[in-house]
């Protein structure tokens, strides 16, 4: 078989090995950039993925997410009626053929959708005893667009106003007519102007606190000692504080700040002979620690978190005890008042109505020794494993 060096033939194209693979240049440039601009025009286009409803965490109300694969150009939310709220997106290339509807919460009696070029709406329709107020917004990565439903009563919704412009008509067209009332839609990433967004801040950007009381169980004993002793078996009560932060991170971790004010018994048992003459231990604190919680989900009912950072605390009681009728001797002489230490620990937060419910496993450890007589001192510090249980509101 015989090749013609002189002209190949690719297709429809002829190059000349010579003279012409400028030519081969221009068209594969050309193709490139057909498929380029074929797949800004595919990633540009917002696809609406579904819309889920979750309780808040703190059980004042609900969030609406509206999944979305990019940012829209505008968003609106208005509250014409008491039991009626309605929601508009607005993108130019918006997607909603196959999206994910979500399942109705009590007091929600319908939902309808109104779908057109260039917008997608839907209106809440609630029962008469269910009251809420509507806030939307952005969430952190500034993609999905979430609506605060925050529950309220009647007469605080009344003074604040609520009587808002119509998004639809009867006949579910987007009332242009409303335009003239001071309610303007706005593109790009700007919210729209006018009374529809005369509000507080939304709950994803304030701060939340709520306080509560905490208990369980303590397993204490020391660490970086070589001599033989057990745990001590006792209990933790606190009154505690838990503040959400407002900002979300990547992977739906939601931060928050976890404090408090505890009572912990910490101590061991049954220690050496040659060290102690005493049965057990005893070192009581009221203890402070300053945690960062990272929740999972934070909205959901049962969000998990990770928590870590330190701990001071003031010593109340140090004691040996000896013997099966128990005589105690002071050891605060040689015992330092103050603790400085770590304490990390998991645990998920259940959200039952308007409280909130926690279990937590959590272990502590002290950065210094417990004892300043340096005849005394064999490096012992403190450590504690706990379970708590705890309830806020």
């Amino acid at each position: 078989m015989t090749v013609d060096k002189k002209n190949l033939d690719i297709g429809a194209v002829r190059i000349h090995p010579t003279g012409n693979m400028r030519t081969l240049f221009i068209y594969l440039a050309s193709a490139l950039i057909i498929v380029f601009c074929g797949y800004e025009t595919v990633q540009a286009q917002v696809q609406l993925e579904r819309i889920s409803i979750t309780e808040r965490a703190d059980g004042r109300g609900y969030v609406v997410r509206n999944h979305l694969s990019a940012s829209p150009d505008s968003f609106l939310v208005s509250q014409p009626e008491v039991n009626r709220i309605q929601f508009l997106i607005y993108a130019e290339d918006l997607d909603t053929e196959n999206f994910q509807q979500p399942e109705l919460f009590s007091g929600l009696s319908e939902i309808r959708y109104y779908v057109s070029d260039g917008y997608f709406g839907y209106e809440f329709y609630f029962l008469p005893n269910a009251t809420f107020r509507p806030f939307a917004y952005f969430d952190v990565n500034q993609r999905h667009v979430l609506i605060n439903l925050e529950r309220t009563t009647l007469e605080a919704l009344e003074r604040t106003d609520y009587a808002e412009a119509f998004l639809f008509k009867d006949e579910e067209q987007i009332d242009e007519a409303d335009s003239d009332d001071d309610v303007e839609v706005t593109l790009g990433r700007e919210r729209v102007q006018g009374p529809i967004v005369d509000r507080a801040d939304p709950p994803g950007e304030r701060f939340q606190t709520m306080i509560g009381i905490k208990g369980g169980y303590t397993f204490a004993n020391f660490y970086g000692v070589g001599y033989g002793r057990n745990s001590r078996t006792g209990i933790a009560v606190a009154a505690t504080v838990v503040t959400d932060l407002p900002f979300e991170l990547p992977y739906s971790i939601f931060p928050g700040i976890e404090t408090g004010i505890y009572y912990m018994q910490k101590g061991f048992e049954d220690p050496q002979a040659n060290k102690y003459i005493a049965d057990r231990i005893e070192i009581d604190y009221v203890e402070i620690p300053v945690l960062l919680k990272l929740n999972y989900h934070r909205a959901n009912r049962f969000s998990p978190h990770l928590l870590f950072g330190p701990y001071l605390s003031f010593m109340v009681s140090s004691e040996q005890v000896i013997g099966e009728d128990e005589i105690r001797r002071d050891l605060d002489e040689i015992t330092r008042n103050m603790d400085l230490g770590w304490a990390f620990g998991a645990g998920v937060d259940i959200t039952l109505g308007n409280v909130i419910f926690d279990i937590q496993l959590r272990n502590s450890l002290s950065f210094d020794t417990l004892f300043t007589d340096e005849e005394f001192d064999d490096g012992e510090k403190l450590r504690q494993f706990s379970l708590l249980l705890g309830i806020r509101f």
